[in-house]
């Protein structure tokens, strides 16, 4: 019943369902282990419900760094960053060298005051990773270090990798960089490149998110803009945020890059705004904040925009 409950939860994505089971192995088994239950819970959307169970299983359990790291993941998707760096701190005191709660911290350095100086601070103590790296270019882009960046990219072993719930691809990455550079060309051939790669991805992968994610925001590079919001909403169908609260939301932020690339700002900002009155859980590169903003080049095209200067004037 236990691992009908985890396939239900990572296999089917079905989590009423795994709610169902887990609940039902509850009642036969009160000593198992409470966090599913949690993790289920805020796949539903039901944060407080969840982050209640969660800490309770960690006074269970009080030497669960991961219980402690997702535990801060919960507060940081809630917005709460004081909590969520002290949840991470925990979860270091625990296991000083995993890389997710030292990611989350720099996270929430930059989500709730746009310090990306103390968060490349840390980030210097961190291991080589891919999501190291991918935070580098990420803090590059927030600081316009446009140069650095592009040094960055072409220096990397990797054409791309897979994260749960993104896909990283070079070229599509050197697209963006040459966005914000206003490198039109530059960004159109880096952008045909990494869309033949994704086009081979979902023909081999057709019901990946991720990779039609991805394209979409190529197609909008490419100027391809009716495919470009296609190709956006069909990630957004295949993975809602009524059917996964948790991280359902990064596909949003994707239809935003979208759309502001291909100068639909209207609907930009409405995602934007959205997204600002939802919880969501995942890396400082799939949610938003106000402070964030600010300082992200990929939102320079709204900045004109009297709905957009409304929107960062909220505290």
């Amino acid at each position: 019943q236990s691992a009908l409950a985890f396939y239900y939860y990572w296999g089917l994505l079905d989590y009423d369902r795994a709610e169902e089971t887990f609940k039902s192995v509850q009642k036969a088994q009160p000593n198992s282990p409470p966090e599913l239950l949690g993790y289920i819970q805020r796949r539903q959307g039901k944060w407080e419900q969840s982050l209640s169970i969660l800490e309770k299983a960690f006074k269970l359990n009080p030497r669960h760094f991961q219980l402690a790291y997702e535990i801060g993941l919960s507060y940081q998707g809630m917005r709460n960053y004081q909590k969520a760096e002290e949840w991470y701190n925990r979860a270091l005191s625990l296991n000083p060298k995993r890389l997710t709660p030292r990611l989350g911290k720099i996270g929430t350095y930059v989500f709730s005051k746009g310090n990306t100086k103390e968060a490349l601070t840390l980030l210097e103590t961190l291991p080589q990773h891919q999501l190291t790296d991918y935070m580098w270019l990420t803090l590059g882009m927030l600081g316009r270090n446009y140069q650095e960046v592009l040094d960055r990219l072409a220096s990397l072993s990797y054409d791309s990798f897979e994260g749960q719930h993104f896909y990283f691809h070079k070229d599509l990455t050197f697209a963006a960089v040459y966005h914000a550079m206003k490198e039109w060309s530059l960004m159109k051939t880096r952008a045909e490149s990494a869309s033949i790669a994704l086009e081979k991805a979902i023909r081999e992968n057709p019901g990946d998110p991720r990779f039609h994610a991805a394209l979409g925001l190529a197609y909008a590079y490419l100027g391809r803009k009716a495919e470009a919001v296609q190709e956006g909403n069909h990630a957004i169908k295949m993975h809602p945020v009524s059917k996964d609260a948790a991280f359902g939301p990064c596909y949003i932020l994707n239809l935003a890059r979208i759309y502001t690339v291909i100068g639909e700002y209207e609907e930009a900002i409405d995602q934007l705004e959205y997204l600002l009155s939802i919880p969501s859980a995942e890396f400082l590169w799939q949610s938003v904040s106000i402070p964030l903003l600010r300082l992200d080049p990929q939102w320079d095209l709204l900045r004109e925009h009297p709905k957009f200067q409304r929107l960062l004037q909220r505290e």
